[in-house]
């Protein structure tokens, strides 16, 4: 899992060229030659040059200069009023993504490889799309229907919830998936040190430290959440009458049942169970955009 491709990193970070060619928010140029010493020191650890000795192991961190991530509040709906009408959108050092890209490509690789997602999860996984989980679910409902089943779909989103997970619960999740080592350290350092400003327009806040969530923008967020999101499935795996289908962080639930012998129950004991789940996580479910049809 550890076997980063060394060409890439010659190629996306070494390359001086590459990097003055790279110059958009928030890299400056001012920064290139610490930040590319820094970040060779870095690399060298992560792919364990043996000739590195033990004290400069303890010492290895990341610049603060690419865990600045400067954000952009973009409209949800038009003419927005509130500040809950935004989105806050991550845009980060070219540097900083071009290391999200090789770690996601290896993290993504071991995860289907120790089969640790769901196969309820259709969201940033390779061979599956919106496209399968509808083909799946169409084919579900035909079935049942052409049975003589009465069908209930419940549509439920989850509100901020890239923003809101725990540094903590992200780490833990990150174990669980036997992520280990040097990579668990950098992404530590990855989900747990990174710093902040909101631009608008040509105007920009203070520095301020992140204390929760993935981000949304960054090149790692998805899969870190759906690392953490994972565990819903075995919560709704334990309801045999229901089949669910997660997207990110989108969750349907399919109830199909004959109609003399529908018992409410069901459908409330595992909605029970979901918002249970999500309170231990910091998730909370947007009534306002879950649907029951």
């Amino acid at each position: 899992m550890l076997n980063f491709i060394k060409s890439k990193i010659a190629e996306e970070i070494y390359d001086h060229k590459f990097i003055e060619e790279k110059t958009g928010t928030p890299n400056n140029t001012k920064y290139f030659p610490e930040a590319i010493t820094k970040m060779k020191n870095h690399y060298q650890l992560i792919i364990n040059d043996p000739n590195k000795t033990k004290e400069s192991q303890k010492n290895a961190n990341v610049p603060d200069e690419l865990l600045i991530s400067h954000i952009t509040p973009i409209p949800k709906i038009p003419n927005p009023s509130l500040l809950k009408n935004f989105r806050p959108i991550a845009c980060d050092s070219d540097i900083f993504k071009t290391m999200e890209r090789v770690i996601k490509e290896e993290l993504v690789h071991h995860l289907e490889k120790i089969k640790f997602l769901p196969k309820e999860q259709f969201g940033f996984r390779h061979g599956k799309s919106t496209t399968t989980q509808m083909i799946i679910f169409q084919e579900h409902i035909v079935k049942e229907a052409s049975a003589g089943k009465t069908i209930d779909v419940i549509y439920m989103d989850m509100e901020k919830a890239f923003d809101l997970l725990t540094f903590q619960e992200i780490i833990s999740k990150l174990k669980k998936a036997k992520v280990s080592g040097k990579l668990l350290k950098l992404l530590t350092i990855f989900i747990t040190q990174r710093k902040f400003l909101v631009k608008v327009n040509k105007s920009k806040s203070q520095i301020t430290d992140s204390t929760s969530g993935v981000g949304q923008g960054f090149v790692l967020s998805a899969i870190l959440f759906i690392i953490v999101f994972a565990q819903i499935s075995e919560h709704l795996n334990l309801f045999k009458d229901i089949l669910h289908f997660i997207f990110a962080d989108d969750l349907k639930l399919a109830f199909s049942y004959y109609i003399n012998e529908f018992d409410p129950a069901i459908l409330q004991n595992i909605l029970n169970e979901l918002f249970t789940f999500c309170s231990e996580k910091s998730i909370t479910i947007n009534p306002t955009k879950s649907v029951h049809v």
